[in-house]
């Protein structure tokens, strides 16, 4: 229900409690980093002093873990992003963006706050040095991450036509970049971290060997590289299509490990070989897909423009025949006719 004001009281509510939850937390890592010179007061140990106290192999340098940050910071600006949606209305003047059309839902932002309580969970679990549990606490954050990117991307998909109906599609644009591609950083950089406190667990605390906790390690690494890119490629094509971040995550982490010395043998150096080349491939075929996917774009919207302004030509009113304008087998040109139509009634 809106308000007087024409606002939606609950989400409003709701996107501005995230925003505070999301600085709150930022906070929490910034103070129990342990890449800072004064003492903690309220945690038993700092982030990094305990991945220090346990070293096992599959730990990239510390130059990786600027990926976390930057994480965080993508993550703000999207907090921000959001900020601006409280004010900025659709084109049609009726109501505000963050709630007319919903693209970015209420379920987007109650799950990440789940996984954000969850990460408070872990920060606090870890600095105790409780191995096993703070893996487990990650696994719930990345649990909720992925929801958070599905919802995101779900809300999207079923919303950008009115978007662009409503003269908003910069916001589609906006949502790709700036929401999507900061909550795919923050899974796969969650991702990363939850496999190496695993590996941790492994040997402190289930007293596995080494070599073969690393082994585990990369493996699954390696396994989460191809998994997703197979979602991303094959079976999601469209609606992951603008999705980079989540590779370049990989990418860094997978070459911080490779300069990491291994023991126990050559083993573990050539799974690490293969997944610095996984992550490389999958990167650089991801680039070439989104650039033929951008060219195709261009030329079927170009197309759509040239068949648009060849039936206004032949029909004063402006107005469609829908079963004979749309009668393409290409379903992303029907998509781009449908929304050249809508901009003309929009005008």
């Amino acid at each position: 229900m809106t308000d007087s004001l024409g606002h939606h009281g609950c989400l409003l509510f709701l996107i501005l409690e995230t925003v505070l939850l999301f600085v709150l937390v930022t906070a929490i890592n910034v103070y129990v980093s342990g890449f800072n010179d004064y003492d903690l007061v309220l945690f038993k140990s700092s982030l990094h002093g305990v991945l220090a106290k346990f070293p096992v192999d599959v730990t990239p340098p510390d130059w990786v873990f600027i990926l976390w940050a930057a994480t965080w910071l993508y993550l703000f600006i999207w907090m921000m992003y959001s900020i601006t949606l409280l004010f900025r209305k659709p084109g049609d003047g009726k109501g505000y963006l963050y709630f007319r059309p919903p693209f970015v839902p209420l379920s987007v932002y109650i799950s990440f706050n789940l996984s954000l309580l969850a990460q408070i969970g872990w920060i606090f679990l870890w600095t105790l040095e409780e191995l096993r549990w703070s893996a487990l606490t990650l696994l719930a954050v990345i649990v909720f991450a992925i929801v958070t990117m599905i919802l995101a991307i779900r809300g999207l998909h079923f919303y950008a036509d009115d978007l662009h109906r409503l003269r908003n599609g910069a916001d589609v644009r906006g949502d790709h970049v700036i929401v999507q591609n900061s909550l795919g950083m923050y899974v796969a950089g969650t991702t990363m971290l939850t496999i190496i406190n695993l590996a941790v667990a492994l040997v402190y605390e289930w007293n596995m060997d080494q070599v073969d906790a690393t082994t585990v390690a990369l493996s699954t690494m390696g396994g989460v590289i191809l998994i997703y890119f197979i979602l991303d490629i094959v079976v999601f094509t469209a609606d992951m299509c603008c999705l980079l971040a989540p590779y370049v995550v990989f990418t860094v982490v997978a070459s911080g490990i490779m300069t990491k010395s291994f023991s126990g043998g050559d083993r573990n150096f050539l799974i690490a070989l293969f997944l610095i080349g996984l992550a490389g491939f999958t990167t650089l075929f991801k680039l070439a897909s989104m650039l033929y996917h951008a060219c195709k774009k261009d030329h079927e919207e170009d197309e759509a423009k040239k068949k648009l302004l060849s039936n206004t030509s032949d029909d004063e009113d402006g107005s469609f025949d829908e079963d004979e304008d749309l009668q393409s087998n290409d379903k992303e040109t029907k998509k781009y006719i449908k929304q050249a139509q809508l901009l003309l009634k929009a005008k």
